[in-house]
């Protein structure tokens, strides 16, 4: 049975002093799916196993914060919960952006690790390189699919933003975007 009313946080905090945990299940069989699809459609790279790990561990906060302290005032509960889960979405992207920084990115073909081409195989380069238009042009819209064009074609951000008269801030985030879209479209055709 889900709670009728708005439960704050001392709500939650009281029925566990009392050793009552059916408000905590009747908010967590309310929450979890709600918040899963929030995740999911507002932080678009999330996949559904991130989403809900991201979840699932705004529920152990919960729980730690059910341990602490009744206080006279406490915030509700689902905008605590939508809060966190928030915080914790913003955490998983810069952390997914930092690890990025780290990868060697080549300019002409991001995607993929090239390795050691020799002089023979650049016909198979050639290829790869026709398999990711396609990508681009099948996964990729709008000012996403422009930026990840251009830089295909070897320019840098500052370029790409000079020619499409946008800051360099957003072309760093639809490249990133781009590039995990067909990452994530590449593993799908097997490499």
């Amino acid at each position: 049975m889900l709670p009728k009313k708005d439960v704050t946080l001392r709500d939650l905090k009281l029925s566990r002093t009392r050793g009552d945990f059916d408000l905590f299940s009747q908010v967590v069989t309310k929450y979890f799916g709600s918040m899963m699809m929030y995740a999911i459609r507002k932080y678009y790279w999330l996949g559904e196993a991130d989403a809900e790990d991201l979840v699932q561990e705004v529920f152990k906060e919960l729980c730690e914060v059910m341990n602490q302290g009744v206080r006279e005032k406490e915030a509700p509960v689902d905008k605590w919960l939508f809060k966190r889960l928030n915080q914790r979405c913003l955490n998983h992207l810069r952390n997914w952006r930092m690890a990025s920084k780290t990868e060697v990115l080549e300019p002409n073909f991001p995607i993929i690790d090239r390795g050691p081409f020799p002089a023979p195989d650049r016909m198979i380069e050639g290829e790869i390189a026709g398999f990711l238009r396609e990508g681009v042009h099948k996964q990729l819209r709008g000012r996403t699919q422009e930026v990840i064009k251009l830089y295909m074609e070897g320019l840098s951000q500052k370029e790409i933003a000079e020619k499409l008269q946008i800051s360099s801030a957003r072309v760093s985030v639809l490249m990133q975007k781009g590039i995990y879209a067909l990452k994530k479209w590449l593993q799908t055709k097997g490499f």
